[in-house]
């Protein structure tokens, strides 16, 4: 089951990574992220040639880690998420990063 869930979070975290926006008008890295939603657009449709678990689709639980830390974890999951449809999470309330780049 873990091995069906890793490709999904690097899914997620790199859309989390690439959809953060800078402020043009103030050059450097930013003093804050603030993530409102989380949004799986597409995965594969198999793990690798193989079923995600024994029921059939994949299984999509989010969660955001810091280093070793796990800053937020969804309180709900999508079970058998179609792999053609987009599935938003709206983590409550909003995350927070500080200084992000000192993380």
């Amino acid at each position: 089951m873990m091995k069906s869930i890793l490709p999904l979070f690097i899914i997620i975290a790199l859309m989390v990574i690439t959809s953060c926006k800078k402020d043009d008008a103030n050059p450097g890295p930013p003093q804050t992220i603030t993530i409102n939603k989380i949004e799986v657009t597409r995965f594969p449709f198999t793990d690798d040639g193989a079923s995600w678990d024994v029921l059939g689709d994949a299984d999509i639980f989010p969660s955001l880690s810091l280093g070793s830390s796990l800053i937020w974890e969804s309180p709900t999951s999508i079970k058998n998420a179609n792999h053609n449809s987009d599935h938003t999470f709206h983590p409550s309330p909003v995350i927070e990063l500080n200084k992000p780049s000192s993380q």
